[in-house]
């Protein structure tokens, strides 16, 4: 058996809210009208920013994994809800190449701690293990978006 890869990474703060990470702009569009779009606000892209830099310098997962994360958010340093932390958090370990696309994320706590920092423990699954759960569940999804709410056919 392969032993896991087990990594522990670290941020000064967690991410601005959820519910705060975007901002609606007006976008005129060529033919004149108006289009209304999301886009990252600057408290969020700052934090991204920030966030990414300092993971370059720490060790991530291998790009191809199932894997699982144990999130610790200082309390102290948010007033958010606990839910709206992760996203963000995941986002920056992604973009930052630390952790593959969250789809192949398997398992997830997220939790409050009286530390001074985000803590995050990243594990290497068992590919033997969720590759079979995730292909049925992948099929079954496709299964299920064939098909309308009532059992016919779309």
């Amino acid at each position: 058996m392969v032993t896991p890869k087990i990594r522990n990474l670290k941020l000064i703060d967690p991410p601005p809210s959820v519910n705060n990470a975007t901002v609606p702009i007006r976008r005129k569009l060529k033919t004149g009208a108006f289009q209304v779009v999301k886009v990252a606000s600057k408290d969020y892209a700052a934090w991204m920013t920030h966030a990414q830099y300092q993971l370059n310098s720490q060790i991530g997962l291998p790009d191809k994994c199932y894997w699982r994360a144990d999130v610790k958010i200082p309390a102290a340093k948010t007033a958010a809800d606990l839910d709206n932390m992760g996203k963000g958090i995941f986002d920056a370990l992604h973009k930052s190449k630390k952790t593959p696309d969250d789809r192949y994320l398997v398992d997830l706590r997220l939790r409050w701690w009286a530390g001074d920092h985000v803590s995050i423990w990243l594990v290497e699954e068992d590919a033997t293990k969720w590759g079979p759960i995730r292909a049925a569940s992948e099929k079954l999804i496709a299964k299920l978006s064939q098909t309308s709410l009532f059992g016919g056919q779309t």
